[in-house]
């Protein structure tokens, strides 16, 4: 990480999205990340029926997302602890505060074909609970949308565990996850957004 910017993470991530980093208002800054993923692989995102945000960092790109695809935005994931992270935990304790504290509203979901997002892919635990999660409600399609690009560096600002994107390839990650698809924003939009931000932002574990 280059300690003369300031990380992406913080505005992708971290900080709530009331708030302003660096003269980034972080709520819109996600909205509109959302939106140019829905703008550069409009075409390439299966049809579906709702597009769900992973709590609470999904929601905004998911709002932006839905609003360019023109897919229903749906909130059929609760987060128990809406104020618990859990990035910074070992990976049990991450599982275990995950799987008690996600909870699905079957009525949502049961038969339908369902986008889900989330901020980024680190480890992939998350996604990968929650497609099980999703299968167990009866969801006929899990596509996954990412508003960011691959996550394949290490970075002193992540914990020290292996970044999945680092060793899988995008089907491999589809089969492991349980799901239909996987789309990334690309590496040049991504770039491209976190510029527009006036910001010198640290982007070095996505490119």
């Amino acid at each position: 990480m280059d300690s003369s910017k300031t990380c992406a993470l913080s505005v992708i991530y971290t900080c709530n999205a009331i708030e302003h980093k660096d003269q980034v208002p972080v709520g819109r800054f996600r909205l509109e990340l959302g939106e140019a993923l829905g703008e550069d692989k409009k075409n390439l995102i299966p049809a579906a029926d709702c597009v769900v945000p992973i709590p609470q960092s999904g929601m905004y790109y998911a709002m932006g997302l839905a609003k360019v695809i023109g897919v229903p935005y749906l909130q059929a994931i609760v987060k128990w602890n809406e104020k618990e992270r859990t990035l910074s935990k070992n990976q049990d304790i991450r599982k275990n505060t995950m799987t008690k504290g996600l909870l699905l509203i079957p009525q949502f979901l049961e038969g339908r074909r369902v986008i889900i997002v989330d901020e980024a892919i680190f480890t992939g635990l998350t996604i990968k609970l929650v497609c099980e999660k999703l299968r167990e409600a009866g969801v006929r399609e899990i596509h996954i949308c990412i508003p960011t690009a691959p996550c394949i560096h290490p970075c002193p600002a992540l914990p020290k565990k292996e970044l999945i994107s680092s060793h899988m390839s995008i089907p491999e990650m589809v089969e492991y996850f349980g799901a239909d698809s996987l789309t990334f924003q690309s590496e040049e939009m991504f770039d491209r957004m976190m510029k527009l931000q006036q910001n010198d932002f640290c982007v070095d574990c996505f490119l």
